[in-house]
């Protein structure tokens, strides 16, 4: 059976470890990009400072699954990987010089006399990663298309990641802080908001996925050929999205704990489902994940180091959360 996987099915596994290395950073990272952004909402700086110290102890580590995607790409799809970071070097550019900023602006607001304009070149630099990356990815899934319509479809996908890291946010926030940033009694309120931003991100992603099937033929040809498994993956991922927007009006004690697994949940079938679309291309919709491969005793010998790297990192990201777990505030980093 092993034997059988290897030979036949090595380009799938390093397939679906790309997918899943990139949903993990999304979802992890959308945590403290999401912080970011909404900085915006608060004037104090005892509560920005509280908010961005609880995610002092994450941020970075949670990037090692953006290092994972591209090293996986790289190494594992040699044929393909030149082809795809060219069409995305402006995408990389753009989202590196966000990240840089981002890294930058995090130290300077304690260090320097600037406080207030290096905390917001953190929050701005935060819309621009969130926009940057969701932009890159509804690019990827389009094909590399340059048409009107692929870019409005694209900048839409931009705005649904905002959305969906803001949702992440929210849940951070509300999960780790204290009375100095929020009030529990309220938590009606916040509940609205991670219901209006999931609504949000329901909306530009469908908006964005519907301009793309329209214009381009083949995904709609492969929205077709996927038949019950595209309708059991959107009816997976309608039914996390209810569990999250109302769960809170239920069973506030355990609220936090459900709507954060819902989410989590939502976000992976929001992934499956677009893997499904671009499957069996690695560079959508010119290169398939056969063609574009290294060769079989490569991709064995580099199965065998993920197979060591990606539990140890499932596991220190799992420990890290453990240790830095309950209500974080007024951490000096």
């Amino acid at each position: 059976m092993i034997t059988y996987i290897l030979q036949n099915h090595l380009p799938d596994i390093f397939g679906f470890l790309v997918v899943f290395a990139l949903c993990a950073y999304c979802i992890l990272d959308g945590f403290d990009l999401g912080v970011g952004m909404l900085l915006v909402r608060y004037k104090s700086r005892v509560q920005k400072d509280s908010i961005i110290g609880s995610i002092a102890p994450f941020w970075d580590a949670n990037e090692t699954w953006l290092v994972l995607y591209v090293g996986l790409i790289t190494i594992a799809f040699p044929k393909a990987h030149g082809e795809i970071l060219g069409k995305l070097y402006i995408h990389i550019f753009v989202l590196l010089f966000f990240l840089i900023l981002r890294g930058v602006s995090f130290e300077l607001r304690l260090k320097t006399a600037n406080y207030s304009l290096w905390s917001n070149i953190f929050m701005i630099s935060s819309f621009g990663m969130s926009f940057a990356i969701g932009h890159m990815i509804f690019y990827y899934i389009s094909g590399f298309s340059d048409g009107i319509v692929e870019f409005v479809a694209c900048c839409s996908g931009g705005m649904a990641f905002i959305m969906a890291f803001a949702i992440l946010g929210e849940l951070w926030i509300t999960c780790t802080q204290k009375s100095v940033v929020i009030d529990f009694s309220a938590y009606k309120k916040h509940s609205g908001n991670i219901i209006g931003s999931l609504y949000g991100f329901v909306l530009f992603a469908m908006l964005a996925y519907a301009l793309l099937f329209h214009k381009n033929e083949i995904m709609w040809e492969r929205l077709i050929e996927m038949r019950y498994c595209g309708a059991t993956v959107i009816a997976m991922h309608i039914v996390a999205g209810c569990i999250a927007a109302y769960v809170w009006r239920f069973i506030y004690s355990w609220a936090n704990f459900v709507t954060l697994i819902a989410i989590f949940f939502f976000f992976a079938t929001f992934f499956a489902f677009s893997a499904m679309v671009v499957y069996p291309y690695i560079s959508p919709y010119n290169i398939l994940l056969v063609d574009g491969a290294a060769h079989e005793k490569s991709l064995i010998a580099i199965l065998i180091s993920a197979l060591i790297f990606v539990p140890l990192l499932l596991s220190y990201t799992v420990i890290v959360h453990i240790a830095f777990r309950g209500k974080l505030h007024d951490i000096d980093y």
